[in-house]
């Protein structure tokens, strides 16, 4: 169940929810439903992968692949500290003895052909002045032909304003106690910008899909002004899961997010 390991990190009637049903959250269910369509065959491919979770924040996404893929060896990276040791509590916690996790900003990342995979889920757009950069070292970091699996955001969503309507343009903290600035947003993606900087990092193979359309979008503004009760959130949640679900099914033609996967040249 994804996030049910997150579960001890909640208080009250949430932690048994986590726990039963795990995240609540409605964007996390929708990613989600995206990675095990374009990216869960990409790491079944990949036998005995070591994979790094670059910007792993509560670790969400590397506990749900420690679990399906036990196999595989997952190292989290987050610039933040009191994130790698909410993960290193989780970890200690459930045993998931294929994860480490390390305070690391991406401008210090110095590995040498280590891994077979690298996640970069909304991180790499807090870099954007220095993001070729960032890609050169995840390009580095890789083996020949290993993957880069990435999620940005679509210009030219305004996620600035959009935060600032909301009152979350700064000072603001997750569910987990994980401090989280969203001033620090910087920018978002056209496709063939975002293209030729993978280009010049030396990776191939790109694909692209536009993610989180019309109906998407309209779940998502109902669980954000929803009631902080939690029986009236999940309400909410289980209406906009659902209109969030049909939408995976529909072209996002004005997507909000970008998922791209691109490979690294076998040279």
């Amino acid at each position: 169940m994804l996030g049910s390991e997150l579960a001890g990190e909640a208080k009250g009637l949430r932690r048994w929810v986590y726990s039963a049903f795990g995240t609540l959250d409605v964007d996390e269910k929708i990613w989600c439903w995206h990675y095990q369509k374009y990216y869960l065959p990409i790491l079944r491919s990949v036998p005995s992968a070591r994979i790094l979770d670059a910007g792993c924040g509560d670790g969400l996404w590397s506990f749900y692949l420690a679990r399906k893929f036990p196999q595989h060896s997952i190292l989290g990276i987050d610039i933040r500290q009191d994130a790698v040791d909410i993960c290193s509590r989780i970890k200690k916690r459930e045993g998931l003895i294929n994860t480490q996790f390390q305070a690391m900003p991406f401008t210090e990342i110095a590995f040498d052909r280590e891994f077979d995979v690298i996640l970069s889920f909304f991180s790499l757009h807090y870099s954007y002045e220095i993001d070729v950069d960032i890609l050169n070292r995840f390009a580095k970091a890789l083996k020949p032909g290993g993957w880069l699996l990435m999620t940005v955001p679509v210009a030219p969503i305004l996620w600035k304003s959009q935060l600032k309507r909301r009152g979350l343009e700064s000072g603001k903290t997750n569910k987990y106690g994980i401090a989280i600035d969203f001033g620090e947003f910087k920018n978002h993606y056209f496709a063939e910008e975002l293209s030729e900087k993978l280009n010049q990092a030396g990776f191939m193979s790109q694909q692209f899909h536009r993610l989180v359309g019309r109906l998407g979008q309209y779940a998502k503004s109902a669980y954000t002004s929803a009631s902080r009760r939690l029986f009236t959130k999940i309400v909410i949640w289980t209406l906009a899961a659902m209109l969030r679900k049909i939408g995976t099914f529909l072209p996002a033609k004005n997507g909000m997010v970008w998922l791209t996967a691109s490979r690294k040249n076998d040279q």
